[in-house]
């Protein structure tokens, strides 16, 4: 089965990534096989955890062995909190007593844990392996797969101990979300929005109109296709400015302090979604935007069944705190990436990195919750 040539995207000083989707493509594994079948002769690690590999993994496997590749599985607990330093030593001493050596690959098979664990034991091991992602879940086909960012979470924070280090591949399979349950792709959903809120009102206007598509597998692939094609613009703007970054972690300032305040218990994709609300209501309070802003955060993140308001569980004075540790952070004040409307970022001459005082963020913060 030949995979689709997506995109291939260079970063500033970093090796190219070539994206590949196709329907089937993981299952089929021909194409990965054919990436590694110069290195035969070394052992290549996957890494999963337990749920994903039960699903995918064994079939996976047993086909990467017909093609003669040696792999060895090495799994770990979903959930984020696997994704830590702990679990990171657990398993660069598995990985090391297995038999690497330069030529080994490292194969993430998950969603953005594994991914983001995954690339960080690729990124340190040897000064680094080369590293393939197989995305199961949508968040990770849309987002964390193809980042250069590569990380564990610490108690003060999510994302705080990691690096830039691209994957060599992606091989982006619609064919494995079909075992994900309706939460999972509402879950998922918050990554398409957020590129649409950002960078496009035809794309907006679009997953308005086929929000009753969710488990469509033809709009799932045509909205990973848009979704990634308008995150590869914001890589290659990473070149010559910093605007790419903030634009991709719209809603993630205050997003990622909401999911460690919940202690996870809010997923990536609704602590991302609240956060871009709240940061609408920053527009507002900071005249940039108006409320029509709002109302369209509010539209479409209802349709696909995201929440817009903090959980009455999460406590305000401690999501300031984890905004503290925020890598966009500088000057003791929080940065944010704003909108005037939709589809429009706000730019300040010196880019769209918008300082949001102290108190204007904890007012935008107790407006949300009192909705």
């Amino acid at each position: 089965m030949k995979p689709q040539l997506l995109g291939c995207i260079k970063p500033r000083r970093a090796a190219e990534i070539r994206l590949f989707i196709g329907d089937g493509i993981v299952e089929d594994a021909s194409a990965i096989a054919t990436l590694l079948r110069e290195r035969r002769r070394s052992n290549h690690i996957v890494i999963s955890d337990n749920r994903v590999f039960s699903l995918h993994g064994q079939y996976l496997l047993s086909r990467l062995r017909s093609f003669g590749i040696s792999v060895c599985v090495f799994l770990v607990r979903p959930g984020e909190n696997s994704k830590s330093l702990d679990s990171y030593q657990r398993l660069i001493n598995r990985v090391l007593k297995a038999g690497i050596d330069q030529s080994s690959c490292v194969l993430t098979l998950g969603g953005g844990m594994v991914n983001n664990l995954g690339g960080f034991i690729a990124a340190t091991l040897y000064r680094g392996l080369t590293l393939v992602h197989l995305p199961t879940s949508l968040m990770a086909q849309v987002d964390a797969a193809i980042d250069r960012k590569q990380a564990v979470n610490h108690p003060l924070g999510k994302n705080l101990i990691g690096s830039l280090y691209s994957p060599h591949a992606v091989f982006i399979d619609p064919r494995l979300l079909r075992t994900l349950s309706a939460m999972q792709l509402r879950n998922g959903m918050a990554e398409p929005i957020k590129h649409a809120l950002t960078q496009s009102n035809s794309f907006f206007r679009f997953l308005i109109e086929n929000a009753d598509r969710l488990h469509d597998p033809a709009f799932l692939e045509t909205m990973i296709k848009k979704t990634i094609r308008l995150k590869l613009g914001l890589m290659r703007l990473n070149g010559k400015t910093v605007d790419g970054e903030f634009i991709m972690q719209y809603g993630h300032c205050i997003g990622h302090a909401l999911e460690r305040s919940s202690n996870y218990a809010l997923s990536h994709g609704e602590a991302i979604a609240i956060g871009m609300r709240i940061s609408a209501e920053v527009s507002l309070a900071k005249g940039i935007g108006n409320s029509a802003l709002i109302d369209a955060h509010d539209l479409i993140l209802k349709k696909y069944g995201l929440p817009t308001v903090v959980p009455d569980s999460v406590k305000v004075v401690n999501v300031l705190k984890s905004v503290e540790y925020d890598k966009g952070m500088l000057q003791r004040t929080p940065r944010l990436c704003l909108l005037r409307s939709v589809g429009e970022v706000y730019r300040e001459r010196a880019g769209c990195a918008v300082y949001v005082s102290w108190p204007v963020l904890k007012r935008s913060l107790l407006r949300n919750m009192s909705h």
